[in-house]
Formats: C-alpha cells, structure tokens, sequence
C-alpha cells in the first residue's frame, strides 16, 4: 500500500494543497491565538517534499519560505524567523532526500 504512494508522488502533491488549506484556515478561524498548530506545520512541509521532490531548488526554497512565513505569523511563538527557516529548510531537505533515495 505504501510503496503505491511513495511511487506516485501525485497523491502528496494532492495532500499537500489539502493540508495546507486545512492548517490555514484552522489558524485564521481560531479564535484565541494558540501554539498548538506548529506540528501541522511541519507535516505541511514533509507532505511538500514528497511531493515535489522533482522541482527545482528555487521553488521549493520559495515555498518552504512561505510556510514558514505563515508559521511564523499565525502561531505565536517568541522565536525568530530565522530558526524558522532554518528548521524548515532542513526538514523539507530530508524528505526530498528521502524520496530520492527511494525513487532510485
């Protein structure tokens, strides 16, 4: 079942839109401002590298960036954006990493 998923990475790009929106409109339509969306966050961004693993840098480093913008504005947390990216980066980088290890 799984080796179906990880062989047609058009099923994570379809998650990735879907859990994207989903963890958007979970912190817009939240009324008080919690931290306890930031794990949605980072599976947005795994969900993202299994997908389009085959991109270009430029446009995976684009949107990592945006989600970490959008973390970075919607959950409260007193970090800079920095650690963000950083942390973001890395693990976007894994998960195309490992998508390309298994692909081969």
């Amino acid at each position: 079942m799984f080796s179906k998923w990880f062989n047609n990475p058009v099923y994570f790009r379809y998650a990735f839109y879907i859990s994207f929106a989903v963890t958007l409109l979970f912190n817009l339509t939240c009324f008080e401002k919690s931290d306890n969306f930031y794990f949605m966050y980072m599976l947005v961004t795994v969900i993202f590298g299994f997908g389009f693993y085959k991109r270009s840098n430029w446009i995976i480093l684009l949107v990592v960036t945006i989600i970490a913008l959008c973390r970075f504005y919607l959950v409260p947390q007193s970090a800079h954006i920095f650690s963000y990216l950083i942390t973001y980066y890395l693990i976007m980088y894994i998960s195309v990493g490992f998508m390309k290890q298994y692909q081969k």
